[in-house]
């Protein structure tokens, strides 16, 4: 049956279990020989890429958990010695290894970095895309079908390393070639009739389970179709046993994030499309009544207020994973309620009103502390991690637009929301010292809390102030285009290093009050926006969320984005 081209169903799932793709379109040993020996080139010494393999497997496979290590170790000690020994090495394990070294230099500890530039006397920085062009000249060699579950799980790595490195159409894209290849497998399909170990069994509903939510999330992220189809998905959910340890009974399996997301995006998906599509009290309030049962039911390591963490020291994978579950969480609840903090929907009761704005604010201000928690973990190691900087960013943004649009001063939690994004700006200020979209996004974020109208309580405590004219003078007679290096996101905001000299700019200060020789007040429009560049993250983000395109020139200050972009490099 595959070999006609058609997918087993579930009458008659072992019938073609054992048949292969035509043997003439299938590469022989020969065709591959050269792309493994080039693969092979491409890797360090044993000792560099042992200490790759160990950070990949210590901190990188806790974001996505594609790879059960005994069994990736077992492979990798039997491709040392099939290598030594001048055995034929497998090509599809070459292709894991090299996925995973390519993911592992994306986020190095300074201690790692430091030894791959001394050892290797090159800039460590350009090892992710030695190792991703290897891989995919050699995974460019396999036939669908062909390579079995390790064949998703390298191209699954493929999506996290497009993302990882702020592609994120390229990680969709990727995306749906892993999908492709996971149903090609049938891995979408109930296997409780199919015959194949236990350990089989439990590995192919976990990537069918990782695969499916982060499918979810990213058709959520930038607004495109599913690429796994719902009706058709009738696999069930891991055991989670593979983790069991009878000397260490209730230890959390490091997979259950993704149980628990899986778990919510079942029970949520249609009640968030419909709160979507109408945002209304009843909608809105159906679905947080679905995420409310769902927090219900966590277990006591992932619940959100008061987890146990009795294991987070031992197992310090629990404390990140918690961190990315709620604040996923957050930003899911705050989808509907958007709108109502942004001044684009409206309720006909005033007290329903107020309910949906104080609770987009809270589900904010749980997204805010949840990514500054994120930024806190993750500093020393990857700051630049995708989460961190799109959440602070979209958050922000949000915070600010309802701000601005807060005409009559009664915005729920308005003092919070100062402190939260006084506060917030910090790590992403921090962001922008090692990342130019980090340093892009901080800058129009900057923009956005210069141009909140604030009372005269406010501004006195409000550390973002406009430049006046003298600054403005400064710049005017030296002009400097803006850079993204670390230099000049380290001055001051609104130093001539940071701002481009033709336009009214905007600093900072902690000066008490508002300048009262401050220009007229105009916020970014979305022409502004589209001229950016944002090094990726403007792919997951909604402009027209923010409702500013329309607002009265006279109630934020006068912005200007020329000059405004940066580099897409880290």
């Amino acid at each position: 049956m595959d070999y006609l081209g058609y997918m087993g169903g579930k009458d008659y799932l072992n019938l073609a279990s054992e048949v292969w793709l035509s043997t003439e379109i299938r590469p022989t040993p020969s065709d591959i020989t050269q792309e493994l020996q080039q693969a092979v080139q491409a890797l360090p010494s044993r000792s560099l890429t042992d200490a790759l393999v160990q950070n990949f497997l210590s901190v990188v496979n806790y974001n996505y958990n594609a790879i059960y290590p005994p069994t990736f170790l077992e492979g990798y000690t039997n491709w040392w010695a099939d290598r030594a020994a001048k055995r034929p090495l497998s090509p599809e394990y070459t292709c894991l290894l090299l996925r995973s070294c390519a993911l592992s230099t994306q986020a190095m500890p300074s201690k790692l970095r430091n030894t791959l530039e001394f050892e290797l006397a090159e800039d460590p920085t350009t090892l992710p895309d030695r190792f991703h062009q290897a891989a995919e000249l050699l995974s460019s060699n396999f036939s669908p079908g062909e390579k079995g579950l390790i064949q998703i799980q390298q191209l699954f790595l493929v999506v996290c390393w497009f993302k990882n490195a702020g592609r994120f159409i390229d990680s969709w894209h990727a995306m749906a070639k892993c999908v492709r290849e996971a149903q090609e497998m049938k891995l979408h399909l109930d296997d409780s009739m199919m015959e194949m170990s236990e350990y089989e069994r439990e590995m192919r509903r976990r990537m069918m389970t990782i695969i499916f939510v982060w499918d979810w999330l990213m058709s959520r992220w930038l607004s495109r179709p599913l690429l796994v189809d719902p009706v058709s998905c009738t696999f069930r959910d891991p055991t989670l046993q593979l983790e069991s340890d009878p000397e260490n009974p209730g230890v959390p399996s490091p997979f259950t994030n993704l149980t628990l997301q899986s778990k919510l995006i079942r029970s949520v998906s249609d009640s968030l499309s419909r709160a979507q599509r109408d945002p209304s009290e009843a909608n809105v309030k159906d679905l947080c009544a679905r995420v409310d049962r769902w927090h219900a039911d966590l277990p006591p390591a992932w619940r959100r207020d008061n987890p146990d963490t009795t294991f987070d020291v031992r197992y310090p994978y629990l404390k990140w994973q918690r961190i990315l579950l709620h604040g996923t969480v957050a930003m899911v609840e705050m989808v509907p309620t958007k709108p109502y903090l942004t001044g684009s929907a409206s309720s006909q009761s005033r007290a329903t009103q107020q309910y949906f704005r104080s609770f987009a604010v809270e589900r904010a201000l749980t997204s805010l502390r949840e990514a500054e928690k994120a930024y806190e973990l993750m500093k020393d190691l990857d700051p630049r991690h995708f989460y961190i900087n799109f959440v602070l960013f979209d958050t922000l943004t949000i915070l600010c637009s309802g701000m601005i649009h807060d005409d009559n001063k009664d915005l729920p939690h308005r003092s919070a929301v100062l402190d939260a994004i006084e506060t917030a700006m910090r790590p992403l200020k921090e962001i922008s010292l090692c990342s130019a979209p980090g340093a892009t996004s901080y800058q129009f974020v900057l923009r956005l809390a210069q141009c909140m109208p604030l009372t005269p309580e406010e501004q006195v405590r409000w550390p973002f102030h406009h430049a006046n004219k003298a600054k403005r003078s400064r710049r005017e007679r030296s002009p400097q285009p803006m850079s993204t290096t670390k230099s000049s996101v380290e001055a001051e905001e609104g130093s001539p290093s940071t701002l481009h000299s033709t336009g009214s700019g905007a600093g900072s200060g902690s000066g008490s009050g508002s300048d009262q020789n401050s220009p007229p007040v105009q916020v970014p429009s979305l022409e502004d926006f589209q001229e950016i560049d944002f090094g990726g993250i403007e792919e997951l983000w909604d402009w027209n969320a923010l409702n500013i395109e329309n607002l009265d020139p006279g109630s934020a200050e006068e912005i200007n984005f020329t000059g405004f972009g940066g580099s897409t490099s880290n």
